[in-house]
């Protein structure tokens, strides 16, 4: 499945050459240049206001595909540009017609290297049936094309430009034109969210952030069973983070079972929306163990679609470009659970279903791809190798489990 080279010069603040021309450029990588930026002065700010260009004064005018025409499709088997690699396991076949999985990714200074987002798309395969779900990748707009990088301004570099569009480029490529959402514009993490959401047309969303993977085995198949049998509780997911992790009380090991120990959670987040809970989805059937949470957060989680669209994102949270849903929707939530709100009408829960962290943050701002790393002569993190021995152990473990079934 391959696209054309179609729609990236319709990008804000591409350079004015077609994707033809186009070249990867050295960028200047977090902890280089470091002289450079102290003699940008005070005026870099007025600079960037007065000389920000537009993708109308830069681009030769090829079509954006429209985002009625994005509706998602399927990975492919294999993601060869992926640093990462690792085998799909068995999984039911209903859960692509229930989910899609929405990433989310922007300029960072590794572009035009595909590395981390192949990477934190890879490792969908510790979730059973999530790499077989609809996907779709929404590339937020650059921005303003300036003298400096200014993230949360929306400025980056025309240096910087040139290299996202070879990235978004690459993307289309491999996942096809109907799986990935360009923005004419740039809008910031929560506008790209509601601009994602309108393509969905499953009734569950998965949100990934293109630098936050993965690091073990999820039952998802199984949330989405109790989010449907308690729908009215459990609207949206989130998964054990490397600031959520917990420990098991005195019982651990034993038949019975062990309750979180969530204190340290508690401590940091508060207690706003109540204590664990279990749910089951029949009388006698395996359940597991959620925590509501005081707060909206943005990272991997999983939502039901029409939730996101008519509350979370609905008429009553305005988002300005640049925003995140945690400053605007999120902020609303806890001010309303402190004065005595119902945690219900939210329905954010974690998921407690091991101590150890289910995801990690690779941090986009700072990665460097492999062969960046290898050009500097810098030790390589061995972070992918142990990912994937631990993902052939479960696995094999997995698969030896589905072969007892059978006899």
């Amino acid at each position: 499945m391959t696209s054309s080279l179609s729609g990236l010069s319709q990008l804000p603040g591409l350079v004015a050459a077609s994707c033809l021309d186009l070249q990867p450029c050295r960028l200047r990588w977090p902890g280089e240049e470091a002289e450079e930026k102290q003699q940008a002065g005070s005026d870099s700010n007025r600079r960037c206001q007065q000389d920000a260009v537009t993708a109308a004064q830069l681009v030769d005018g090829h079509p954006v595909l429209p985002a009625s025409a994005v509706r998602g499709a399927v990975r492919p088997a294999k993601l060869e540009d992926s640093p990462l690699q690792l085998r799909s396991p068995p999984c039911s076949s209903g859960l692509a017609s229930l989910l899609t999985a929405l990433v989310f990714t922007s300029p960072v200074p590794s572009h035009p290297s595909v590395d981390m987002i192949m990477a934190v798309i890879e490792s969908f395969r510790f979730l059973p049936g999530l790499a077989e779900c609809p996907l779709i990748v929404t590339c937020d707009g650059p921005g303003k094309v300036c003298g400096e990088v200014r993230p949360k301004k929306g400025f980056v570099t025309q240096e910087l430009a040139s290299n996202y569009a070879l990235y978004v480029q690459r993307l289309r490529q491999i996942f096809g034109d109907e799986a990935v959402l360009v923005l004419p514009e740039r809008e910031g993490f929560g506008r790209a969210v509601k601009a994602a959401v309108a393509c969905v047309t499953t009734p569950y969303v998965l949100i990934c952030q293109h630098d936050n993977m993965f690091m073990r085995p999820v039952d998802l198949e199984g949330v989405l069973q109790l989010m449907q049998a308690h729908p009215d509780d459990l609207k949206c997911v989130h998964f054990v983070s490397p600031k959520s992790t917990y420990e098991l009380g005195p019982d651990a090991g034993k038949e019975s079972g062990a309750a979180p120990q969530l204190q340290r959670i508690e401590d940091r987040l508060g207690r706003l929306a109540g204590s664990s809970r279990e749910f089951n989805c029949l009388e006698g059937t395996k359940s597991m163990t959620f925590w509501p949470m005081p707060s909206w957060l943005e990272r991997n989680h999983v939502c039901s679609t029409a939730h996101y669209r008519d509350f979370v994102l609905g008429p009553g949270t305005k988002l300005k470009p640049g925003q995140f849903i945690e400053e605007t929707f999120g902020q609303r939530m806890r001010q309303d659970l402190a004065a005595g709100g119902d945690h219900r009408k939210y329905g954010i829960h974690r998921l407690l279903d091991c101590p150890e962290s289910a995801t990690q943050h690779l941090d986009g701002r700072a990665y460097l791809p492999a062969a960046e790393v290898a050009r500097r002569g810098w030790r390589t993190s061995d972070l992918y190798q142990r990912l994937e021995k631990q993902h052939e152990a479960w696995l094999s473990d997995l698969l030896a489990e589905e072969e007892k079934k059978k006899d």
